[in-house]
């Protein structure tokens, strides 16, 4: 069978699909990290300076282990907080490296694994991307939603 042909895209396009990943991306990291200085009781200011050097993943790490030290928390709440922040470690890894520090072109983003050092195509479909912006943008809804 032959190989599907890699669609190319025009400039705008892989901007508006990186721009948006990167947005809905950070807004969830944000909102993480704000729930976790609540969590705290940090202030602002506090927050920045103890949470602020986190990567995304220890960042979830971090806040998946406070919220879980909560007292009182339900069965049903300790599940919820568990799976959200598993979910969102799956986004992270490896796609929001692979979208912040890959070569874009209109054919998709090339990265170097650290790995296997090897150079690959990854999101040569923008449509895999717009998904992760999609489910990026759940996760953001079920903070809320689920009052994590």
């Amino acid at each position: 069978m032959a190989k599907k042909p890699t669609p190319a895209y025009d400039n705008e396009e892989v901007y508006e699909a990186v721009g948006a990943f990167i947005f809905h991306f950070s807004q969830l990291e944000f909102t993480i990290q704000a729930r976790l200085a609540r969590v705290l009781k940090l202030s602002d200011e506090l927050g920045a300076i103890v949470i602020g050097a986190y990567d995304f993943v220890l960042l979830c790490t971090v806040a998946e282990q406070v919220m879980l030290k909560q007292k009182r928390l339900s069965r049903r709440k300790r599940k919820l907080i568990e799976i959200f922040f598993k979910d969102c470690r799956g986004l992270a890894n490896p796609n929001r490296n692979i979208v912040a520090h890959a070569l874009w072109t209109t054919g998709g983003a090339s990265h170097v694994s650290r790995n296997s050092l090897r150079r690959q195509i990854h999101f040569s479909d923008l449509d895999d991307l717009r998904k992760l912006t999609q489910k990026a943008k759940e996760l953001m809804m079920r903070i809320f939603r689920e009052r994590i």
